[in-house]
């Protein structure tokens, strides 16, 4: 994840509203709810930062398992993406 990318995600506000999702179970729920696609920004932006990229930055600072990040994502459109990214830490994801 790109810098400008991790700043937009952080001064978002949905990000600041997420500060209420504290569980995995909560996290999960909202991933469920508003996530239809896994993209990096918002449809039709190039600045505000998707819906779904702003949940897994949560995932990172709620320190999910590896095995939390591969349960409930089955057969959802962040499947592939939780995959991938669940072997990130979250600093490597500002240092790119």
């Amino acid at each position: 994840m790109n810098t400008l990318l991790a700043n937009l995600i952080v001064d978002s506000d949905y990000f600041v509203a997420l500060r209420e999702v504290t569980t995995y179970n909560e996290t999960v729920a909202e991933v469920m709810k508003r996530c239809t696609h896994a993209e990096p920004w918002a449809a039709g932006t190039a600045r505000s930062p998707s819906t779904f990229f702003c949940l897994l930055f949560k995932c990172f600072t709620i320190r999910l398992t590896m095995n939390q990040m591969k349960g409930p994502f089955a057969g959802s459109p962040g499947e592939r993406a939780g995959r991938i990214s669940s072997e990130a830490h979250p600093a490597s994801l500002l240092s790119s």
